[in-house]
């Protein structure tokens, strides 16, 4: 088949499926839910998720309606039951069905369990990915997998209009993870992940990248790191159920460039920032009769340089060229 569901012991297609109207899902978000991709049908780090979507539940003070083995088997057998041999497995479960009212009491006393499986991709990993920084402005339960996305929605349509791939998160200067990913980076040989406090949700995937690195001998620090020290990374990557180990190469899409204007004082150089080479925002214009200037490609010691030799007028012999370096 090409998918089935399942929802509180019906099981059809996703499409024929039917979910009350007084669901607590479409009234508040009352529930959690994790999910999974499968390779030759085969779903890969199932009990880690599943662990994950049962402790989720506790902390919302929800009893899944099924033993963790019975959900196990019938993810598996669903899995298989599916025509796509790559596809996601959701599962889901929230307080129940009843007449809206915010208090557990009106939830009608007994759990919701949702599952489907349907063909879907894990994200490619020999492609760059581009992304842009946001201020998380979320609540301060990151750490559980609930049906509130509302931010991430925005997030990642934010992204999308950028014409990038995914949002780097941060509050103040900490960077906490991406709109539906962990980020991390690497420097100097040590990979640097954000601790598994309330601010992020702890990735299963994320959690077999730090195991791997440990195995290949590369130092992994759990402690909280900055956008300044993200941009001045070696590497930044995100990881992901269905995005298991993808490179960031561009942040905020911005280029920092030299350019040259002829001015009634004469020739001056300058600094300008640009996202699409079309638009650009001047930051500086230099002195006159200096106008052969080169950015360093990457920062020095997290600083821009740049290299400069300005006309024999500013020499210190008057007919010779200098040059000068200076950084910010």
């Amino acid at each position: 088949m090409k998918n089935i569901a399942y929802y509180n012991g019906k099981i059809s297609s996703i499409e024929e499926m039917m979910i009350p109207m007084n669901e607590r899902s479409s009234y508040f978000g009352d529930g959690v839910y994790d999910a999974m991709f499968t390779v030759d049908h085969v779903p890969l780090q199932l009990d880690d998720h599943l662990r994950r979507f049962y402790r989720s539940a506790k902390k919302i003070d929800i009893e899944i309606p099924m033993p963790f083995e019975e959900l196990r088997s019938m993810v598996l057998d669903f899995c298989r039951r599916v025509d796509s041999p790559s596809a996601m497995a959701y599962v889901q479960v929230t307080r129940g069905v009843g007449m809206r009212g915010h208090a557990y009491r009106f939830a009608g006393g007994k759990p919701s369990l949702w599952m489907f499986v349907s063909p879907d991709v894990l994200d490619p990993m020999d492609r760059d990915y581009k992304c842009i920084t946001m201020e998380d402005t979320r609540f301060l339960h990151c750490d559980i997998k609930t049906l509130n996305l509302l931010p991430s929605v925005i997030y990642t349509q934010r992204a999308e209009e950028a014409g990038c791939d995914e949002t780097i998160l941060h509050r103040g200067d900490r960077v906490t993870e991406c709109a539906h990913s962990n980020v991390h980076i690497l420097k100097g040989g040590v990979m640097k992940t954000a601790p598994c406090d309330n601010l992020i949700l702890p990735g299963v995937t994320r959690a077999h990248r730090i195991a791997q690195c440990r195995e290949m001998g590369i130092t992994v620090v759990e402690e909280p790191f900055t956008v300044e020290e993200m941009m001045d990374a070696d590497e930044v990557f995100f990881t992901s159920a269905s995005a298991l180990c993808c490179r960031i190469t561009e942040i905020d899409g911005e280029y920092c460039m030299c350019f040259a204007v002829d001015t009634k004082h004469g020739v001056c150089g300058g600094m300008a920032t640009t996202k699409d080479l079309k638009n650009f925002d001047v930051k500086s214009i230099s002195v006159p009769e200096n106008r052969n200037m080169v950015l360093f490609p990457e920062k020095i010691n997290g600083k821009y340089v740049r290299l400069e030799r300005p006309m024999p007028v500013y020499s210190r012999g008057g007919t010779t060229f200098d040059m000068w370096i200076s950084d910010s």
